[in-house]
């Protein structure tokens, strides 16, 4: 959730319960939730199955109007047409037909590449995002739910990677933010890098679907938040996002959070901002460090906030539900200091509260939850073989421990480690980066040269259905990639039929790659490495040679690269 601030009013999501009492079937698309739920407060409603089983379900009383049912979950709706929640609520409960009720609630949004605005994201400098970067960048084989205000596809870091989300408020595929904490959300995921523009996310390929569970005064529901959960379960994310929280445990959500569990998919949560005493009451809190739900959850990574020093920052809440620590920044300087909080993208149309069109400076544990998401997804897309729960292992394996040593309950396990994790998954078996075959053909290992080094191989990601897979081949001499700079982006893409007669693939006729450089006299190290457009992984071949006498460079033109992206 993102902190409160005083120019812009409180991003309340009304959670609406309803109690579960007979009634037609009904879906969410019947109707406009957001219409209903304005008409009067509501209830949230379950059977216990063996009421359901014999047919001893409670009569609806005359102060119970039916709106309908959220399925899969089998939570019924009701309106309270008097609107005392607090007497239906008990009546209910009191029944032994049925499972839960509960009335309504409130949440709110707890809100080196080539990219200009890199140096002012010290956020990912602190996770080492920059370094795993050199290993992978991210694949288009992840979806990650961004349950939240929305994404706005139109903003150039976010462009073509915005999948057709939801917006449960409206039952309709209107997912643009128009209040701008969820595209602020997703940069922080999956904002492209290495395109010369603007900010840098932390998987380059993944794909973000949004869930919009606001309306426009960043009203919403539990009925929504649990629908948003279940529906991006359905269509495909593997990791969802919830930048959102409230104080009180929806059995509702529960049951969302507990289905798309058991079907694999991975839930980070903001972990709250009610932390610090100074300021609890204006987050929403009647009480200091309250646990927030859907964050404190058994089945939920909740995330706290860290500020640019590494340490818990003042308003991020503790207790021993915290897995893991993000930046998130501190706050308190009114933007004046950018080290205090995060940048991201920001809806081009609105307003940018720093004047800088499609660009924000956001503060709170809403800004350290996607930070684990978009690990989550670098690790995924690394190797896509690994199951939910050896992801979850990898994010809390190779956390940094900060605080007293071992899980503690104010930085979890720690703060996530881009760079560890990625190494991890690219040590086991599956990984993407064993799908590439990087070949070089010159120059031979310990060879002796007496003129220009002319570098030659072929590159292709063995997964590709069409084209050689590879976007990228880069040449180092004398660094590593994670050290120097490259002698210059090879141009891919020469003819190479003998590849493609290796391989039996047409497609990867044009799979070679060649360079000519100048080397001073001595014994060198070249390294090679290939980035597949595919999965976003890099693999990378070294050689080392001697050379005699210092060479005038000679510039061999290469085709055009054909790879597909």
């Amino acid at each position: 959730m993102a902190r409160t601030r005083p120019w812009l009013p409180a991003l309340t999501l009304v959670l609406l319960v309803v109690a579960a009492v007979p009634g037609p079937a009904w879906s969410l698309g019947a109707a406009s939730p957001a219409a209903q739920e304005a008409d009067g407060p509501e209830v949230l409603v379950r059977w216990r199955p063996e009421a359901l089983a014999t047919g001893q379900t409670p009569t609806p009383t005359a102060d119970l109007t039916y709106v309908g049912t959220l399925e899969p979950l089998g939570v019924e709706r009701y309106r309270v047409r008097s609107g005392d929640v607090a007497a239906s609520v008990a009546a209910l409960r009191a029944d032994p037909a049925v499972e839960f009720a509960e009335p309504n609630r409130q949440i709110r949004l707890l809100g080196l590449p080539n990219d200009p605005r890199l140096g002012d994201q010290w956020n990912m400098q602190q996770i080492q995002a920059p370094d795993a970067w050199n290993l992978a960048t991210g694949g288009g084989d992840v979806t990650v739910a961004v349950l939240d205000s929305g994404i706005d596809p139109s903003h150039p870091d976010l462009a073509g990677r915005v999948v057709p989300g939801r917006n449960v408020r409206e039952t309709s595929g209107n997912t643009r933010d128009d209040l701008g904490h969820g595209t602020h959300v997703a940069g922080i995921i999956g904002a492209l890098g290495n395109n010369g523009a603007g900010v840098v996310g932390l998987s380059w390929g993944v794909r973000l679907m949004p869930i919009k569970i606001t309306d426009r005064f960043g009203d919403a529901s539990i009925v929504g938040a649990a629908e948003g959960i279940r529906w991006a379960v359905d269509h495909g994310a593997r990791i969802v996002n919830l930048s959102f929280g409230g104080l009180d445990d929806s059995q509702t959500v529960r049951l969302a959070v507990r289905e798309a569990r058991l079907r694999g998919a991975l839930l980070i949560a903001a972990a709250g901002n009610c932390g610090e005493m100074a300021s609890y009451q204006s987050e929403g809190c009647d009480t200091l460090n309250p646990p927030i739900y859907p964050a404190a959850l058994e089945e939920v990574i909740a995330v706290g906030a860290l500020d640019a020093t590494g340490q818990l920052a003042p308003y991020s809440e503790t207790g021993d539900y915290i897995r893991l620590t993000a930046p998130g920044g501190a706050g308190g300087s009114q933007r004046t200091n950018p080290r205090d909080y995060v940048l991201s993208t920001w809806p081009p149309g609105l307003p940018s509260p720093i004047d800088q069109t499609g660009f924000s400076y956001e503060v709170g544990t809403s800004m350290a939850a996607p930070h684990v998401a978009g690990t989550a997804a670098l690790v995924w897309s690394t190797n896509p073989t690994l199951s939910r729960d050896q992801v979850e292992s990898i994010l809390f394996d190779t956390a940094d421990d900060l605080g007293v040593p071992g899980r503690d309950d104010r930085y979890g396990y720690g703060r996530v480690n881009t760079l560890r994790a990625v190494e991890r998954a690219a040590s086991l078996p599956g990984n993407r980066a064993a799908d590439i075959r990087l070949i070089l053909d010159a120059p031979q290992p310990d060879v002796v040269l007496a003129g220009p080094v002319t570098l030659q191989g072929w590159a292709v990601d063995t997964l590709a259905d069409g084209g050689t897979g590879i976007d990228a081949v880069e040449a180092y001499l004398d660094q590593s990639p994670n050290q120097g700079q490259p002698l210059g982006r090879l141009q891919y893409g020469i003819a190479r039929p003998d590849v493609a007669r290796l391989l039996g693939r047409g497609g990867f006729a044009n799979a070679g790659f060649t360079l000519t450089v100048d080397a001073p006299a001595g014994t060198h190290t070249l390294w090679v490495r290939a980035h597949s457009a595919l999965s976003g992984a890099w693999s990378v071949q070294q050689v080392r040679f001697a050379a005699i006498g210092r060479l005038t460079p000679i510039a061999l033109p290469s085709p055009i690269a054909t790879a597909t992206r």
